[in-house]
Parts: C-alpha cells; structure tokens; sequence
C-alpha cells in the first residue's frame, strides 16, 4: 500500500525497473554500446529523449548517458514495435502499451542519478551525535577561555 496515495497493488513498485535492469546486465548493455558506436543518437534525439524523460539537458548535463542509452535501446525479448497502432506488444504474455517497455528502467536510473548528484554536492548534514559533540566541543572551548573556533 502506498502511504501517499492508498493505492494497494500487487506487484513491487520498482519491479519494472529491476527487470530492466537485468535485462542491461544480461547482454543489452553491450548491445547499447555497440548502437552507440556504430550510429550515435544525435543531439537532437538525445534532447527529444530528455523531453520525454523531463530531463533538462543544459542543467542535469549527468543524465546524458542514460538518455543516449534510451535513444539506442532495443526492444526487451518478446517484445515489437506495432508500428500501425504505436504501441508496443507483447504477445506471449498478452501485454500492449504506448510506452517502451523499459521506461520505467530510465525514469528510475535517472531519478536515482539526480539523488546521487544531489548527494555530492549539497552539504553534509551534521547527525545528532556529531552536533552534540560540536557543541561540546564550543563549551568546553568557552570554559577554557578560548576561542570557539580557531
């Protein structure tokens, strides 16, 4: 159950997104590279890729690998483009959709870089313990006469 929202669903919220993820690391990774190399996405399609994705590339320059991998990524196995409907079926397991099967990879990854750039370069946070002996440490200087900070 979401805590947020209330909605119960059955399958786990990034399910999705660790499918996609083993399906990189089972072999489409090197594939990817190899699109990339042989026909690398242009600025254009990188930066439709970002709109898609709402991902400013001027500002998150970070996500550009993702979305290249995103321009050049293949279908999952069992998967095809229906080019006369646009959508994406896939017929074994009775499934159509108008989004590729491993947005919910990208959206993830991409939120997941924002964390981590957002991580390095904002201000550590003092925990608790830390701030209690920093203020330890400014009495104890005030106690001896000394400067709090030298």
């Amino acid at each position: 159950v979401n805590a947020k929202t209330g909605v119960t669903q059955w399958e786990h919220p990034l399910e999705q997104y660790y499918k996609g993820l083993i399906h990189m690391k089972k072999g489409c990774q090197e594939e990817v590279d190899r699109a990339k190399m042989a026909n690398p996405p242009s600025e254009g399609e990188v930066r439709e890729m970002g709109d898609y994705f709402g991902v400013d590339l001027d500002a998150e320059p970070h996500c550009r690998h993702l979305l290249e991998e995103a321009v050049c990524m293949p279908l999952p196995p069992g998967w095809r483009d229906d080019e006369q409907s646009g959508n994406f079926v896939n017929d074994r397991k009775g499934i159509t959709t108008t989004n590729h099967p491993l947005d919910p990879y990208f959206v993830e990854s991409i939120r997941r870089m924002r964390v981590s750039v957002l991580r390095r370069t904002q201000p550590k946070k003092a925990t608790s313990v830390e701030q209690a002996e920093a203020v330890s440490a400014l009495l104890a200087a005030r106690a001896e006469g000394k400067p709090p900070i030298e």
